[in-house]
């Protein structure tokens, strides 16, 4: 309900929990861009202060195969070295 209607979607951008909302768009099959960049996306519980937030975006698993067949390109930035 919070999402506005996209048409035509080229590249969609997200960071931390932005990258997941962007999972659950392709995954809902609200938007089909060419191109989705993902950059250090919260996927699960990272056992600090921000689980809370994130909470609302990873309490069901994702649909992974639902979600590569709705974009083309997918591009992910992540480390294992949280400061």
């Amino acid at each position: 309900e919070q999402v506005p209607s996209f048409q035509e979607v080229d590249v969609i951008i997200g960071h931390s929990c932005g990258g997941a909302f962007a999972l659950r768009l392709l995954e809902e099959g609200i938007v089909q861009p060419k191109q989705t960049i993902l950059v250090g996306t919260v996927i699960d519980v990272i056992n600090n202060e921000f689980d809370a937030l994130n909470k609302t975006f990873i309490d069901k698993p994702f649909d992974w195969p639902v979600i590569k067949e709705s974009c083309d390109d997918i591009i992910v930035f992540h480390g294992d070295n949280a400061i």
